[in-house]
């Protein structure tokens, strides 16, 4: 019984390491070298080369460097998804992606250092929604965010931020969403919690909706929209 006992304890710790490592969080950072054309927009997909810069995903290894993907990442609720805002980049989704966190002008060190994290990003959610548990705007404080959020499959696609949205307490971000995409924000919204940062969420071309359906804490400061635009 005592040999069973044991066995069964062996078996259950296995299960649980398998589990574990089977939502081990990845890091994929966009790679802002493989950008020459900002003209036009790259699919989440495109352009994945691992034996140069060409590829565009990054991702991070158990010792901390980067390393080009051969095939495109999977992604799931447990991955974080980086921009580091080196430059301007355009991304279009193909399908619909669900992840953890997304990082905006994310900043890291070694082999994947930033040094100007400020250029635009834009997001076309071309139809299909993009969720993920957190949207943080830059992660250190060094830089703003300059972020777009569009739909050229006007109408339909959704931004969705499930649990917590935050911005550095010391840098003025803007999120300016287009062509009828719609930024869902159902977290908790922190921001500026003792600097002057502030997030200021518009629509220049009057048609992207904005829903606040999450609690928004130290009233409001530095949290700010563009009602007269919005839908």
């Amino acid at each position: 019984i005592f040999r069973h006992k044991n066995l069964l304890k062996i078996a259950v710790l296995a299960a649980l390491i398998g589990f574990g490592n089977s939502l081990w969080s990845e890091k994929y950072i966009w790679n802002e070298n493989a950008k020459s054309d900002v003209l036009r927009p790259y699919t989440w997909s495109s352009q994945v080369d691992g034996e140069n810069s060409n590829s565009i995903w990054k991702k991070e290894s158990p010792d901390g460097s980067w390393g080009y993907l051969t095939s495109t990442p999977a992604m799931t609720l447990s991955d974080n998804i980086l921009f580091s805002g080196e430059c301007t980049v355009i991304v279009q989704l193909e399908k619909d992606i669900s992840v953890d966190k997304i990082i905006m002008a994310y900043e890291q060190g070694g082999s994947c250092p930033v040094t100007s994290g400020a250029y635009p990003v834009t997001i076309d959610l071309n139809g299909y929604n993009l969720t993920c548990n957190d949207l943080i705007l830059n992660n250190n404080g060094n830089f703003p965010v300059n972020l777009t959020i569009t739909d050229s499959n006007a109408t339909k696609g959704n931004f969705i931020i499930k649990n917590g949205f935050d911005f550095s307490d010391n840098q003025t971000h803007t999120i300016n969403i287009t062509q009828g995409a719609n930024l869902k924000i159902e977290g908790t919204v922190t921001g500026a919690t003792s600097g002057t940062g502030s997030v200021t969420i518009d629509s220049s071309d009057k048609t992207g909706k904005l829903e606040v359906t999450g609690n928004v804490e130290n009233n409001g400061k530095g949290f700010n929209t563009n009602a007269e635009n919005l839908n």
